[in-house]
């Protein structure tokens, strides 16, 4: 079972926390950019007994959002655009 916490700050950035029952926290970050495109950062502390082996682990990721929800009622100001 997970349990996550996230904050978002000024629709951009945000972070949070998740806990992993019986074998890891993690800590996370990232921002959004106004085209859909998203990074972050997460690292993992490992709290379980895989922990002997390893101390955590780092993940950086790339992601891209499409807004699938057009409005098509929406009134252009020129013609170009319909």
């Amino acid at each position: 079972m997970d349990l996550n916490a996230n904050i978002v700050f000024n629709k951009r950035f945000w972070g949070g926390i998740t806990y992993r029952v019986q074998d890891a926290v993690a800590l996370l970050m990232g921002m959004e950019m106004e085209n859909g495109l998203r990074f972050g950062y997460s690292f993992d502390l490992t709290t379980s007994a895989m922990s002997h082996y390893g101390y955590g682990s780092h993940e950086i990721f790339v992601s891209y959002s499409l807004d699938l929800e057009r409005n098509r009622n929406q009134k252009y100001k020129s013609i170009r655009f319909l």
